[in-house]
């Protein structure tokens, strides 16, 4: 069996590590043992060439030219230029489908390569699955034209799956005639030496939070800071452990000396994978202060190391942790930051870390969820015959 995995954002292809896209990336790969998968990237605006395949970070990849109109081009220009993306798009996948043959096409993001991918599978013939990890607060659903275009991809979808319950609910409340499962991001048991301490500072309460900054709101570190800052001055000894770039990281730099609390906050900027999971085993607990999340990869992940979780009601996050794993406070609030901050302290020989780690394992352990999508591609292909 062949799958093809078309997605809305990857790392462009000539960059030195993979950042964006990791878990399209993961998820392939974790595939490969029950099915044939490749990648195929029709919205990369980076690339020097119009088409590509390439064996990268382990898994075949395809990739053609995406054509970014600007702000200032005028509406003829843009539907140009859609115009030309979809004709694009179709011909590569064409000659994808005459190499590769795939059985089924799994689309990451409905509103994103999701239409593309609905569009052309029925001109190819090839059935498409959705799954769907961008929050709905960010689709626009109150658009009359958004609303029709996210009906006829997740209707026409052979299966659309969520990453939690939160986001299903949420979809199936904007589109009550589309059928919307829940299947978790599949996530890698971390790695990590357990025998040394290389990030936590002795004497302090070390608290993590995994978010790169590539929007200056979203991950809600202007409520996170003036959080820390609050308890610190209540005399509680805490180091906030940053690990993330992005474009506003230097923002935060600067917000924590404003608040007087640099000596409080360690930003670590962009780290790969060993050592994001390193430093995330040695924290207290780990927070997520996000605004809005369609899931929560950080969050899985620490809890597949046994840590509890401060989260904030942000829609995905407050629906992966169990209660025994942690506390969940108001989303947009220092205050609420700062009283859960003082609760984790202070209920902490509550939480069993055995217990979160056997949980997170459970549910979100990335080779279970890969037999689930192997079953769900051969029900579609079972159906097809």
């Amino acid at each position: 069996m062949n799958v093809l995995m078309m997605v809305t954002w990857y790392t462009p292809q000539d960059a030195e590590k993979l950042e964006a896209g990791v878990f399209h990336n993961e998820q392939a790969i974790a595939l490969l043992p029950y099915c044939n998968t490749a990648i195929y990237y029709p919205m990369d605006t980076t690339m020097h060439g119009k088409f590509s395949k390439k064996e990268e970070w382990g898994v075949v990849t395809y990739r053609s030219k995406y054509r970014q109109p600007s702000q200032e081009d005028n509406f003829l220009v843009k539907i140009a230029a859609k115009i030309q993306n979809y004709t694009s798009c179709y011909r590569y996948l064409k000659k994808i489908k005459k190499e590769f043959k795939p059985d089924v096409i799994h689309a990451h993001v409905g509103m994103g390569i999701g239409i593309s991918a609905i569009l052309l599978g029925k001109i190819l013939r090839i059935p498409v699955i959705i799954s769907e990890h961008v929050p709905v607060e960010l689709c626009d659903f109150s658009s009359k034209i958004n609303k029709r275009v996210g009906e006829f991809v997740y209707k026409n979808s052979r299966y659309n799956s969520c990453c939690s319950i939160d986001l299903k609910n949420k979809l199936q409340d904007t589109f009550p005639k589309c059928k919307f499962e829940v299947v978790y991001n599949g996530i890698n048991p971390p790695k990590v030496d357990k025998d040394h301490m290389y990030y936590r500072k002795e004497d302090y309460i070390n608290i993590g939070i995994v978010a790169v900054m590539y929007d200056k709101e979203i991950k809600g570190l202007q409520f996170l800071l003036p959080a820390i800052q609050k308890v610190v001055k209540s005399g509680k000894k805490v180091i906030l452990h940053h690990i993330g770039g992005g474009e506003y990281l230097e923002y935060y730099i600067q917000l924590s000396k404003k608040l007087g609390i640099e000596a409080n906050y360690i930003p670590y900027g962009q780290c790969d994978k060993d050592t994001v999971n390193q430093i995330v085993s040695e924290m207290d607990f780990i927070v997520s202060a996000s605004l809005m999340e369609a899931s929560g990869v950080s969050v899985m992940e620490a809890m597949m190391l046994g840590k509890p979780i401060l989260g904030t009601n942000s829609g995905g996050v407050d629906s992966l942790v169990p209660a025994f794993a942690g506390k969940i406070v108001e989303k947009g609030s220092a205050d609420a930051l700062a009283d859960g901050i003082v609760y984790m302290l202070e209920h902490f020989s509550m939480f069993d870390n055995k217990r979160i780690e056997t949980y997170a394992n459970e549910n979100y352990d990335k080779d279970i969820i890969s037999r689930k999508y192997v079953e769900i591609y051969k029900n579609i292909c079972r159906k097809r015959k």
